[in-house]
Formats: structure tokens, sequence, C-alpha cells
């Protein structure tokens, strides 16, 4: 999984077209073999990639908020966060709703991201 999360994070950029198969093999190997950080990533990637190459908004919003719930959960939320903040924040939330309360979560993201000690992270949260 952790190689997949990976793999994930280039192929957004460099091999579009991988990306959804990627998070969908995530998704498939959480079901088969449990839940952990990386199960997170492939979740909310999912959802991302269904935004991307379908036209599904509403579904892949719903993923991206069952995903933000784990992360909450989680222990690793900051690193989680700055992780997934383009997909979840940039994107997602972005798309559907109010600007004013997706401007408001990005100073809380750029915090979890130095918290982790992700200074890319952070500087995609600004």
């Amino acid at each position: 999984m952790k190689f997949l999360s990976m793999v994930c994070s280039y192929s957004i950029q460099s091999k579009p077209m991988l990306f959804p198969i990627l998070s969908c093999r995530m998704v498939r190997l959480t079901i088969e073999n449990g839940f952990c950080d990386d199960s997170i990533v492939g979740l909310v990637t999912a959802g991302y990639s269904l935004f991307n190459f379908t036209d599904n908004v509403e579904l892949a919003y719903r993923i991206g908020k069952v995903g933000e719930s784990f992360i909450e959960e989680s222990q690793n939320r900051h690193a989680l966060r700055s992780r997934l903040c383009f997909e979840l924040d940039g994107t997602l939330k972005a798309i559907v709703e109010p600007a004013q309360s997706v401007i408001a979560l990005l100073h809380d993201r750029h915090d979890s991201a130095m918290l982790a000690g992700d200074v890319g992270g952070a500087m995609h949260s600004l």
C-alpha cells in the first residue's frame, strides 16, 4: 500500500490515466486485507479520480468527506492532511462548498503540514 500511495502521488502529473487504476487497486486491497493509513489515501484519491474522469461530482465529494472523517480519526492526521490537501480542499471541496469555508480550512492545513514536516504540503495549502 505504501508503494501504491507513493506511485499515486507521481502519477497525477506524469501518467494521469494510471491514477484511477492505482486508487481503485488501493481500495480493493483495503477491502481484502484490512484498513491502514494508506487506505485513506486510496479512498480519497478514488474520489478525486471520480471527479477528474467522470461527471459524478456529488459521489466524488461524498467519498472525499468519508476520507476526511477517517483522517480526523487517525493518529497520523497531520501527515494525511498535508498529503491530501490538494485532492480534498483544493479540488473536491472547492467545487461543492462555498469558497469562504474552503479558504478558512487552508490555514489549518498549512499548520498540519508544518507539524508533519511537509514543507511542500504547506506550500500547496497557501
